[in-house]
């Protein structure tokens, strides 16, 4: 409302499904059915990478607290770490079910994803196995996580029509909200 336009990027040749600001304002991404990722200078006004690795669509894209990397997740089942400065894809998770969703803890150590209704914690920078078993509860797809400030709760939006509260430390379910008349497609903190 009364804004104006400050810049129109136009080259897009799939519909754009995912879209992030960095925490510093610097950075946008976008992701969409191509399977690429778009990474502008948002002072510049310039395209710095056009990230390739996907094989379908890419539902989401997060930044990371410190604005170092961003991670991106789709159809393919892929979650993938990529380097703001160089562009270079710095790791890959395969997940079993395509990616809906992305959340990375205020620390940037923790990662959480959703592979339809389910949620798996993972440590970032490590190929070990999640430290917890997945967090099951929703009857239909996880489409939004988000990390509290502190890092200790994960919230999840799903199109069951819930969210849940998870104590991470331990996977805990704490609470379930109830009472949405549609899907729950955003969650934040």
């Amino acid at each position: 409302r009364g804004g104006t336009t400050d810049k129109i990027y136009e080259g897009a040749t799939a519909a754009l499904s995912s879209l992030a600001l960095s925490s510093n304002g610097q950075w946008v991404a976008t992701g969409g059915e191509s399977g690429t990722l778009v990474l502008f200078d948002r002072q510049t006004k310039q395209i710095v990478h056009r990230l390739t690795g996907h094989k379908g669509t890419v539902r989401v894209v997060v930044f990371d607290p410190q604005n170092q990397w961003l991670l991106s997740g789709g159809d393919d089942g892929q979650i993938i770490q990529w380097s703001l400065s160089s562009g270079a894809k710095q790791h890959t998770w395969s997940t079993t079910a395509p990616v809906w969703a992305l959340a990375i803890g205020a620390d940037g150590k923790q990662l959480a994803n959703s592979n339809g209704n389910e949620i798996t914690l993972r440590f970032i920078n490590s190929d070990q196995t999640p430290p917890l078993p997945p967090l099951k509860g929703h009857q239909d797809k996880v489409s939004s996580l988000a990390y509290d400030p502190t890092g200790k709760w994960l919230a999840s939006g799903s199109y069951d029509r819930t969210i849940r509260l998870w104590q991470v430390d331990n996977g805990t379910l704490l609470r379930t909200l109830q009472g949405h008349a549609d899907k729950v497609q955003n969650v934040l903190f």
